[in-house]
């Protein structure tokens, strides 16, 4: 391949073909590292930019893999699997508290923790004296769904709901790498009590 075609998706990459730096005219063939959006090929001269590939969409990965791509057929299965668990965990999530057993009247307490179960990660919503209310699978960096959730409970119980409280086994799952989340949580309770975030 002439040095520089540039990859139409991430599927036509090939790290075997030759490229170009354009800053400072490195040819051969280098390595692609990963980051979290995209392959970012680099120049191991200069370390100037040479390529930004962006990960396949479950379209393109599809796409290719019909027309005969052995690693995107292979990573089909992967996406496909993937999907069928997004759509399980959407099928299953809490989406009023009518899911939820009767409660006492009262204040409510809620205790966010996690379990892992039959290899998978599930968010177990508790009451204060640890009896399991509800579970749905869990999301990693799931501060989002947090807050969703909240809202859920938020519109079921108004202004009895008075707090949704992480356990220590939960918050690695719930807040991964996002420095923010813990503050998030502690807003949204501060708020639940009637305090100032």
């Amino acid at each position: 391949m002439p040095a520089n075609r540039v990859p139409r998706t991430y599927w036509d990459y090939d790290p075997t073909d030759p490229l170009r730096c354009p800053r400072c005219d490195w040819e051969g063939t280098t390595t692609a590292e990963d980051t979290q959006s995209f392959l970012d090929v680099r120049c191991p001269s200069c370390d100037g930019p040479i390529l930004k590939i962006s990960w396949p969409s479950t379209e393109e990965t599809r796409a290719a893999a019909e027309a005969g791509n052995a690693a995107a057929a292979r990573e089909l299965t992967n996406v496909e699997a993937r999907e069928a668990l997004q759509a399980e965990a959407a099928r299953i999530e809490l989406r009023d508290v009518s899911q939820l057993p009767d409660l006492p009247d009262g204040p409510v307490a809620i205790v966010w923790d996690q379990v892992e179960s039959d290899g998978e990660e599930w968010t177990v919503l508790r009451d204060t004296d640890g009896r399991e209310l509800f579970r749905e699978l869990a999301y990693w960096e799931g501060i989002d769904r947090f807050v969703e959730v909240v809202a859920v409970l938020a519109r079921g119980f108004g202004t009895r709901l008075r707090s949704v409280t992480p356990t220590p086994t939960s918050e690695l799952y719930l807040y991964g790498d996002q420095l923010g989340a813990p503050r998030r949580v502690d807003g949204i309770n501060a708020r639940l009590r009637g305090e100032e975030a």
